[in-house]
C-alpha cells in the first residue's frame, strides 16, 4: 500500500513538472494541413530571444502553402521546451507548419513542425513531404 502510494505522488508530481503535453500527429491529411496557415521547409537564418518567446527568421526554400519560394519569414514559438517551443538552432533545416495569430505566424512542439536533420521521426517527415510535394503538385496545375 505504501508504494502504491508513492507511485500514485511521483505520477502526479511528474505529470505537473511537464507542462507541454502534445499527441503525437497522425498521417498528414487534408484537414490537418487546412489547419495549418504557413507550410514550408527551409534553413534558420536567425533566432532572437524576446520577453518569453523567440522570433526564428526562416529562409524558405521549398513553400507549400501560406508563403512563397526563397522568402524570409518570421515564426514565433515559446522559449523552451517546457512552454512547448520548439528548440530550433540556426543553421537547422525544418519542415515548418504555423499558424497565424493577431502577432504573427507560431509555432510549437504540438505541430507537425520538425528538424529535417536530427529528428527522431524522419519516417514522418518523409511521408509528410510526399503528401506536400504531391499537394503542391495538384494546386499549380488546377491553379490558372
Amino acid at each position: 500500500m505504501k508504494h502504491l502510494l508513492l507511485l500514485i505522488s511521483f505520477l502526479l508530481l511528474a505529470s505537473q513538472a511537464l507542462p507541454c503535453s502534445c499527441i503525437s500527429p497522425k498521417k498528414i491529411n487534408k484537414k490537418q494541413y487546412k489547419s495549418y496557415q504557413i507550410i514550408a521547409s527551409g534553413t534558420v537564418e536567425k533566432i532572437e530571444e524576446k520577453e518569453g518567446y523567440k522570433i526564428i527568421y526562416f529562409k524558405v526554400e521549398t513553400a507549400y502553402k501560406g508563403t512563397s519560394d526563397e522568402n524570409l519569414i518570421e515564426i514565433r514559438t515559446a522559449m523552451d521546451g517546457g512552454m512547448c517551443g520548439i528548440s530550433a538552432n540556426e543553421g537547422d533545416q525544418w519542415l515548418m507548419y504555423a499558424y497565424q495569430t493577431e502577432y504573427g505566424a507560431f509555432t510549437d512542439l504540438c505541430t507537425r513542425s520538425r528538424n529535417m536533420e536530427r529528428d527522431y521521426n524522419q519516417k514522418m517527415i518523409r511521408k509528410d513531404l510526399k503528401f506536400l510535394k504531391r499537394k503542391r503538385k495538384r494546386d499549380r496545375i488546377s491553379s490558372p
